[in-house]
């Protein structure tokens, strides 16, 4: 990393802190928390209705950001079951950029 990246991710480090939550992610093990809790920022996208079979249904994805540094090699794949203070998401959409420490997962309720 260079130095604008390295400020960048202890900038992240910071925000985790002070507004993180816990998100467990099933099967992962990392070193920063317990064996698959790691520290994320939520941002709740709006809530979308969708037309469903009997009317409209509500949709609130989600978005994680984690610190890429904090996540394990081996990265929750699609529909992989995520907990977030006690309710069901599962990922449906990641994105990140090659230079940027962190990495955005997508969730949707479950």
């Amino acid at each position: 990393m260079n130095e604008v990246q390295e400020a960048l991710a202890d900038a992240f480090v910071d925000i985790l802190d002070a507004f993180g939550v816990p998100v467990t992610i099933a099967g992962l093990a990392s070193e920063q928390g317990t064996a698959n809790q790691l520290r994320a920022t939520m941002s709740q996208n709006d809530i979308v209705l969708e037309d469903a079979d009997a009317g409209f249904m509500k949709s609130a994805n989600v978005d994680l950001k984690f610190l890429k540094s904090h996540l394990p090699s081996t990265l929750p794949g699609f529909k992989d079951p995520v907990i977030i203070d006690g309710e069901s998401y599962a990922v449906v959409g990641v994105n990140t950029k090659p230079n940027s420490p962190v990495i955005v997962y997508e969730c949707e309720p479950a």
